[in-house]
């Protein structure tokens, strides 16, 4: 099986080699590389050059003119690693360093299922608090019970050995070639957050579960973020910049205007509110942060697609994406 790693790189140029030299370390399995660099300016192809990794014919580098964002970056390195036909195409952020063996857990986990499933490896981080190995990214929320198992899950020791989950972030995470088929690339117009749930429910639709494997491990640095109590259940709070917080609002409401039906309006909204009032509380410019909520939250009911003018930024490449409309009954957690 011929498995291509799709990373995305902006100005963290020493995190990145960090993880390129992880990356082929990961066996046979993994026969290619594409690095999208979303236009750093920090000397990210000196570097590649300097390590020799640019002579590795494994390793396809391509920088682009404007910074597309997350969700760009990874619909231009997957449509170019899907024009090369390989079998299965392996997301990731330039902070995710896989262990040397986590490429093949995922392959033996799905053993033979890779055309109807995608895979996730668990990216986790050493967490004082917990005194172990926790989720780095979020929560897994699985996506039916299992007996003596949570049904929101942050700890890693927590998880079962393969466990289908509802959301799986773009941080190991293994799609075939016969399910980017069907579902096309990730939205582009996201530009930054969300772009992998969005992705992972369009998946779900085209009939795909997905899966989140413990075995295959990938270390990536925790957010600052804590569980806060609110009214009896406990939030996943993560600081974020306002232009972060606009994001993740417009974003979460045009992904469940598309998949959620009414759990836009019990479980998507009311989830985004708890998740302002805690940044106005305990995170930094919470004026900004209202300002920003605001903003998401026209765009993402008025469903506006592409980038804001605000910022700035101009899409560095074209994609088509699948149309999305209409409401399906799959499950969502705010």
């Amino acid at each position: 099986m011929n498995i291509a790693a799709v990373v995305v790189t902006h100005n963290r140029k020493d995190i990145l080699l960090r993880t390129v030299h992880a990356l082929l370390q990961q066996g046979d399995a993994l026969g290619a590389i594409y690095l999208t660099d979303n236009a750093s300016s920090d000397g990210t192809e000196a570097a590649l050059r300097e390590t020799g990794l640019l002579d590795d014919g494994r390793l396809h580098y391509q920088r682009l003119k404007d910074n597309s964002g997350g969700a760009g970056g990874f619909a231009h390195g997957l449509q170019r690693a899907y024009s090369k036909g390989h079998d299965a195409y392996w997301l990731m952020d330039d902070d995710a360093c896989p262990t040397p063996q986590a490429l093949q857990y995922l392959l033996d986990a799905a053993s033979g299922h890779l055309d109807h499933a995608a895979y996730g490896s668990a990216a986790v981080a050493w967490s004082a608090e917990h005194e172990g190995l926790v989720l780095s990214c979020s929560t897994a929320v699985l996506a039916h019970p299992i007996p003596g198992y949570p049904a929101v899950i942050q700890r890693h020791d927590q998880l079962p050995d393969v466990a289908e989950v509802q959301n799986l972030p773009f941080l190991g995470f293994l799609v075939a070639h016969r399910l980017v088929a069907l579902a096309g690339l990730p939205d582009a117009s996201y530009f930054i957050d969300c772009d992998d749930i969005e992705y992972g429910q369009r998946l779900r639709r085209c009939g795909a579960a997905l899966y989140l494997v413990k075995k295959s491990l990938i270390h990536h640095p925790l957010p600052r973020a804590e569980m806060i109590p609110v009214l009896g259940r406990r939030f996943y709070h993560m600081q974020k910049t306002p232009q972060r917080r606009y994001w993740e609002v417009r974003n979460r409401l045009i992904t469940a205007r598309r998949y959620y039906g009414h759990r836009l309006w019990t479980e998507t909204l009311p989830g985004l509110a708890i998740r302002l009032g805690l940044a106005m509380r305990h995170g930094d410019q919470p004026w900004a942060q209202l300002r920003a909520f605001l903003d998401g939250l026209y765009d993402g009911l008025s469903a506006h697609a592409g980038l804001p003018p605000a910022t700035n930024l101009a899409h560095a490449i074209s994609v088509d994406v699948p149309q999305h409309t209409g409401a399906d009954n799959a499950e969502h957690h705010s």
